[in-house]
């Protein structure tokens, strides 16, 4: 459900994705003395999810669906 809120562009759908994140990387550490192998698995993906997500912002998605993005690099052409 939060991958399709991710995908779409939501805020909310990214924020409960950095939480979920945070949730996992704490659960591993509870695990480490029974499997340290798993969880420093499991402790370094939930790091790259929240690393993905809180750099993505959801702001570039937004600019290329309303053409922002296309726009600014088309005045950036004619300025040179």
């Amino acid at each position: 459900m939060c991958a399709f809120l991710v995908l779409s562009g939501s805020q909310v759908g990214r924020w409960v994705g950095i939480a979920a994140g945070a949730i996992g990387r704490i659960s591993a550490i509870w695990w480490m003395p029974y499997d340290p192998d798993w969880s420093l698995t499991y402790f370094a993906i939930g790091a790259l999810v929240i690393c993905a997500l809180a750099a993505d912002g959801g702001s570039r998605r937004r600019e290329r669906r309303s053409g922002v993005a296309l726009q600014s690099a088309r005045s950036s052409e004619e300025l040179r």
